[in-house]
């Protein structure tokens, strides 16, 4: 299904309507979603999207629409792991998973899925490399199944209500062993993949392509090997503020009995219970050692710096953590007016250049497709993958050096089901 777009897209995203269902359907249909939702939150403790609105499922079967195409499958969800979380609701099942794969938000929503797979699975349990992910879902589980019989895993975006821009999900690697960019796909015709809503979620979903010209890991890679050089394309501002709400304070682990060097963190030193920056941090989930004690995450590991509260200040200029590098390493933190009359804390010297928001990175290619409630293959050719005006330009998107693919969506509750993507071409 492949879907024209305007010059004006970039409007219309911020525009759409939002598709939000009354309850018409009376009671039982609610008790019947609650029941299969309760089945993929099994921790529960937020209300989940609920007016009442059973989901039928798909009313007819649409597998026949692959069958003029030929494809490249980067990610069926299908990896398969055992969850031994002693104390999980799931506990011995077969679980599914997207490996790679990461999802933002923003941040205005208690409940959104899926769940980050390294605080639900125990760490001796995750693939060597690369050690994160998403949830996944059986298909057996959700309403009508899978697009097609012999597909067994499904990526489900699932909550809100977003209040603000909303929220997106993406991975920067491709295919089963976890190859890396640039990646070169130009003998296809397009992206490609499998998608239907629930009843209850947005229609309006955003597919969105990183090419080398606005990609982050290009030009910090750029950075890392010519430290004196500004990447040719697009560049990485390095923000040095707490973006968790916590002060950026000094800690000193000699003054805690510890050893180490005494660096600037995103923590509170009046905390009460005191937690500090490289204390272990108990596992979420609760999952257990084979010894029974209790499994906790590893500080150091960069994996998990969203327990960890990151250095800030100065620090995070002059010494930033691996695979973060950017403009004006080993400069000072300094606040910046910018051209669109924003402030923020950057790296930068006062006589260096801090990138221009309309110089940055991340500004995808994307395309907005229309899902409904049935299961449909989705084709978008390359050249209707276009770009808003937030961040760099790219020329056009070039599909001999991609870096990452991901979906997004606006403000309101989303109810997604995702499945094979990856790239096609026409037999």
């Amino acid at each position: 299904m492949s879907l024209k777009l305007s010059r004006g897209f970039a409007l219309l995203l911020g525009l759409l309507p939002l598709s939000i269902l009354a309850n018409c359907s009376g009671r039982s249909g609610g008790e019947q979603r609650a029941a299969y939702d309760a089945l993929l939150n099994p921790e529960g403790g937020v209300d989940v999207i609920r007016t009442g609105v059973p989901d039928p499922g798909p009313t007819r079967n649409n597998c026949g629409m692959r069958d003029a195409f030929d494809f490249s499958i980067q990610h069926n969800f299908e990896k398969s792991l055992t969850d031994n979380c002693t104390t999980s609701p799931t506990a011995g099942t077969t679980l599914y998973a997207a490996p790679t794969w990461f999802i933002f938000s923003d941040g205005t929503t208690d409940f959104i899925k899926p769940g980050a797979l390294e605080m639900r699975i125990p760490e001796s349990m995750l693939p060597a490399e690369p050690t994160w992910g998403l949830d996944a879902y059986p298909a057996a589980n959700l309403p009508g199944g899978a697009p097609c019989p012999e597909s067994l895993g499904i990526l489900r975006l699932w909550g809100g209500p977003f209040e603000l821009w909303g929220g997106g999900i993406g991975s920067g690697y491709f295919n089963e062993q976890f190859e890396q960019g640039p990646k070169d796909f130009s003998m296809y015709d397009g992206i490609s993949f499998w998608a239907r809503r629930g009843p209850e979620g947005q229609s309006a979903l955003r597919v969105n392509l990183i090419d080398e010209q606005i990609s982050e890991t290009f030009a910090r890679d750029f950075y890392e090997k010519r430290p004196q050089q500004e990447p040719p394309y697009c560049k990485v501002a390095m923000r040095c503020d707490c973006l968790n709400g916590m002060p950026c304070e000094l800690y000193d682990p000699a003054q805690h009995g510890k050893t180490g060097e005494p660096a600037y963190y995103c923590w509170d030193p009046n905390a009460v219970p005191l937690i500090l920056p490289d204390d272990p941090q108990p596992d979420p989930k609760g999952c257990l050692n084979p010894d029974g004690t209790p499994q906790v995450r590893d500080p150091s590991n960069l994996k998990y710096n969203t327990i960890k509260p990151k250095v800030c200040g100065n620090t995070w200029c002059q010494t930033p953590p691996i695979d973060n590098d950017g403009a004006n390493v080993g400069s000072v933190c300094t606040e910046r007016l910018f051209e669109n009359n924003l402030t923020g804390k950057y790296c930068g010297n006062p006589e260096q250049h801090i990138p221009e928001p309309t110089e940055r990175c991340g500004n995808a290619y994307s395309a907005i497709v229309q899902v409904d409630m049935e299961w449909k293959l989705y084709t978008i050719p390359w050249e209707e993958m276009l770009q808003a005006d937030y961040a760099y330009k790219g020329t056009a998107l070039d599909p001999t050096k991609l870096y990452s693919i991901g979906f997004g969506w606006v403000g309101g509750w989303v109810d997604f089901y995702i499945d094979d993507v990856g790239f096609y071409k026409r037999k």
